[in-house]
């Protein structure tokens, strides 16, 4: 018999069948009694996807909670020491390239309401959502700017936000008033056209769409000193007896 626990949650319930709709199995069957014989019942398509309807109206209705941001900044406090630990040692040591985070739906959800990036993706994000930080240097900063023998300073790094390949750092909310730079990319493509039976190769300039990039100094401001703020508290501990 399924696990009763499983059954009553709808996100559990979801979970359980993304394995099956996700990989293109069957969906699953139990046996059950209908009109005193034994009987295979199984889980029809439309109730999976009224299923899913269901969460992610629930979400909605989650976003509008007081307690939302609150709770999302005390579940979410481990990994972003960790992912601001490893920006610390990028910007000392250039190193990691990479560092690597598996989880679960709730985690980017977390995590992102942490950072006050709200919105449907992030709120009820699909499976195997990805959630990227980008470490930049500036370089030209580097080469105007009297840098100490000792190594980088922090005004020469930023970080970008990608969820699931969409630049979201311009929600960050404690990037909205720093200085966040704009920047334009410009690719230079050839064309080649051929009219008439003649060749004529034309080049011609793409610009991209733009690129924010918020000053690696604002999330360590934002963990160190801002972090509890909505708490009325200065660390976890006591944020955490403020907000059971």
């Amino acid at each position: 018999m399924p696990d009763p626990t499983v059954t009553s949650d709808p996100i559990a319930l979801r979970d359980a069948l993304l394995t099956y709709v996700c990989h293109g199995a069957q969906l699953p069957c139990v046996d059950g009694l209908s009109v005193n014989k034994l009987q295979e019942i199984c889980v029809r398509m439309e109730q999976v996807t009224g299923l899913f309807a269901y969460t992610e109206w629930e979400a909605r209705q989650y976003v509008k909670s007081s307690n939302l941001k609150r709770y999302c900044l005390l579940r979410a406090y481990g990994l972003m020491r960790d992912i601001v630990s490893h920006m610390l040692r990028i910007m000392s040591e250039g190193k990691p390239k990479l560092v690597l985070y598996s989880g679960h739906d709730r985690t980017l959800q977390y995590l992102a309401i942490a950072l006050g990036v709200v919105s449907e993706v992030t709120m009820v994000p699909h499976y195997a959502s990805r959630l990227v930080l980008e470490v930049y240097k500036n370089r030209e900063l580097q080469l105007t700017s009297s840098q100490p023998k000792d190594g980088p300073i922090a005004r020469d790094f930023f970080f970008r936000l990608v969820f699931n390949g969409r630049d979201l750092t311009n929600h960050i909310h404690f990037c909205k008033g720093a200085t966040i730079i704009l920047m334009h990319q410009l690719n230079k493509c050839n064309v080649t056209e051929i009219p008439h039976n003649a060749t004529n190769s034309q080049s011609w300039t793409k610009k991209q769409s733009p690129v924010y990039l918020c000053p690696i100094e604002s999330i360590i401001r934002f963990l160190h000193d801002d972090y509890f703020l909505s708490f009325n508290a200065s660390n976890f501990k006591d944020a955490c007896a403020i907000h059971n």
